[in-house]
């Protein structure tokens, strides 16, 4: 199992484990309110991955989990109380973390957390940050099993869910 960086040829294989884990959890609670082809776009996926952004978890050539890692967060984030002040370019922010359906409960969930906060650590990053919509217990409760501290509920808009409140979490390395 290897945690590393996307390549462009798979693109199809990446968005198929987005739009798959959007079939498979669209009824449920938890359910991200993720769109196919609005969030996360083509277009916000090819760009990430030119921008060596997007990060997937392979295993004997399949995608298990995909993330996209930037220090480009929603423009809200400035509102927010965070426990520690921290340059925008020393904020890793967590983006899309998708686990495959298919391989559900098998643990990658916590794999891929604890890869992101090895690689944080490796790009001397000081911080990590996510918003999760406040309906997504699920991984909510990953990332307080990550050791993530909750810091406020925030009204967020996003194009694919319009203004909703989302959970603010943060990690200090």
């Amino acid at each position: 199992m290897e945690f590393r960086l996307a390549k462009k040829q798979e693109f199809d294989s990446v968005r198929d484990l987005y739009w798959m884990l959007i079939d498979e959890t669209s009824h449920l609670p938890s359910f991200p309110h993720w769109k196919k082809g609005l969030h996360p776009s083509d277009e916000w996926l090819l760009e990430s991955l030119e921008k060596s952004q997007m990060f997937v978890l392979e295993e004997n050539g399949e995608i298990l989990a995909s993330v996209i890692l930037n220090s480009k967060a929603n423009e809200s984030y400035r509102l927010v109380n965070w426990s520690r002040e921290v340059p925008d370019e020393k904020v890793l922010i967590i983006h899309v973390l998708a686990v495959s359906p298919k391989h559900a409960g098998k643990g990658l969930g916590t794999k891929m957390m604890q890869y992101i906060l090895d690689y944080a650590k490796e790009i001397r990053m000081q911080a990590v940050r996510l918003d999760v919509i406040s309906n997504n217990s699920s991984a909510e409760h990953l990332y307080q099993k990550m050791g993530f501290r909750f810091v406020q509920t925030q009204r967020l808009y996003y194009e694919v869910t319009g203004e909703k409140d989302f959970n603010l979490y943060e990690y200090y390395l």
